[in-house]
């Protein structure tokens, strides 16, 4: 398997938006761009960052992941003339909270920096941008807050597009969770840095995001270095990771309680960090109520991101007959469950030269085919959510759909699995055509991507994101049957 983030020869020079061709839909400036990745890749094992950065979190692993660090890096936007606007923001949140106190003190921010969560030193497991602001009553205390709709890693925001899309191509009401009219259950196996449940539970009001990562270490690197929001929601088990040194500048308090409030609003409350297991999680995990009911445990999508340190996606969770993914198909809502996959490609990148004069060697492509690997486990996970296993398996759609796209970049591949892919939103008049081709249970690979571009644009519209997400979706699309 290749590295999470072995980045090709061509994409290093930071031609990721140029593949895609001129941009069809508006979109807000992308903090997290792949122009500004020199910023934070790091120059460790040469790498074409500027630096290595400067380690402010360190701490041994006792779960295969080596030695866990946090490298930080300065960040170039917001620049400091947008920080003014951005502290009456804050100061006005933290003026309400204390019922309009004038003597509360003022939120002064000290800077924004990427935050880079590194396994043995090397492996790139996640980035984050944070915010580090200060009362100026007391400048000792530092407070950290990442930026949830920064997502600087192309595989991350692959999974986010490829996901909520094929979620949209359902029968789901995406737009009533957003908005908070109805719950949506996510399960997010591995936390890294914990980058995708913030940025979730910060555009979904509906949002109920269970977390789950087996490293206390990584936890621990993801709340005191990362600015991960779930601290609250921790209980008696926040003491744990705060009680150890004051490098996070956090105290369980009922200051450091307001703070959380004044940063987040609210997105603190729709996340919930558990440390276990994945496979005992979803495995020991309750479900009750039929797939209409409020009270339904059922999950609506799964992100599964599970990588120790040596790059390897554990056998558990690619085990064929073992419990993870016949827990993992009860526990999906079966008539609109989805699943996304980051998954390793073991396809080679073509040589520059190659990929610059568009004349590719036999077995050779740009947009990494799938490898015999990696394909299997994407049949696997297929078979595997089909239904059979499901003890609602008689109330689940027919269409099921599975696909892989290629992520920009890096040597990635987004799985994609979901229930009751629908036809809403094809064009009228070859409704019919993909509804004989639906009943075959054979996707025209054309009209289901003609199905998740148009689903991908309403999802850019309803989540405001700052990268076109159908890019996403359609490159490298391929059906997997």
């Amino acid at each position: 398997m290749l590295a999470r983030t072995r980045v090709s020869a061509w994409s290093s020079r930071k031609r990721m938006y140029s593949s895609f061709g001129p941009a069809r839909i508006k979109l807000v400036e992308d903090e997290a761009d792949w122009i500004y990745s020199g910023e934070w890749w790091g120059s460790q094992d040469g790498g074409f960052g500027r630096d290595e950065g400067q380690t402010v979190f360190r701490k041994q692993s006792f779960k295969g992941n080596g030695l866990v660090s946090v490298t930080a890096h300065p960040a170039s936007i917001p620049t400091i003339e947008d920080w003014p606007g951005i502290e009456k923001q804050l100061q006005q949140k933290y003026k309400r909270l204390l019922g309009g106190l004038d003597a509360c003190g003022r939120v002064r921010i000290l800077g924004f920096q990427w935050r880079v969560l590194r396994f043995n030193s090397m492996t790139r497991e996640s980035v984050a941008k944070v915010m580090s602001v200060y009362i100026d009553t007391d400048p000792s205390r530092l407070f950290l807050m990442q930026q949830p709709h920064c997502l600087a890693f192309p595989y991350v925001k692959s999974m986010v597009s490829t996901g909520l899309t094929a979620l949209a191509s359902t029968n789901f009401d995406l737009k009533s969770a957003v908005s908070g009219k109805q719950k949506m259950r996510i399960l997010c196996i591995g936390n890294g840095g914990g980058t995708i449940p913030p940025f979730l539970a910060s555009k979904i009001k509906g949002a109920h995001v269970d977390v789950v990562e087996i490293d206390e270490a990584v936890i621990s690197a993801s709340i005191k270095s990362m600015g991960f929001p779930a601290v609250l929601k921790m209980g008696t088990r926040v003491h744990k990771y705060y009680s150890e040194d004051n490098s996070s500048g956090f105290h369980v308090n009922e200051s450091s309680q307001i703070m959380h409030k004044v940063f987040w609003d609210g997105i603190q409350e729709r996340v919930f960090l558990n440390e276990a297991d994945g496979e005992a999680y979803i495995c020991d995990s309750p479900i009750h109520g039929r797939p209409n009911e409020k009270g339904s445990l059922w999950y609506d999508m799964v992100f599964i991101d599970a990588y120790d340190g040596d790059d390897i996606f554990p056998y558990k969770f690619r085990d064929r007959n073992g419990p993870f993914l016949s827990a993992l198909c009860s526990k999906l809502h079966p008539r609109h469950g989805t699943v996304i996959v980051n998954l390793h490609a073991d396809s080679p990148h073509p040589p520059l030269q190659e990929s610059l004069n568009g004349n590719y060697d036999p077995g050779l492509n740009p947009v990494l085919p799938l490898g015999r690997q990696t394909l299997e486990v994407a049949r696997l996970y297929r078979d595997a959510l089909q239904g059979t296993c499901s003890r609602e398996a008689e109330e689940q759609d027919e269409s099921m759909l599975a696909f892989t796209v290629t992520v920009p970049c890096l040597a990635n591949v987004t799985l994609a699995i979901t229930r009751g892919f629908s036809s809403v939103g094809i064009s009228q008049y070859r409704r019919d055509v993909f509804k004989e081709i639906e009943t075959s249970r054979c996707f025209s690979e054309g009209l289901v991507l003609e199905k998740l571009f148009s689903d991908s644009q309403r999802v850019h519209e309803l989540f405001n994101l700052p990268f076109d997400c159908s890019q996403y979706v359609r490159r490298g699309f391929f059906i997997v049957r």
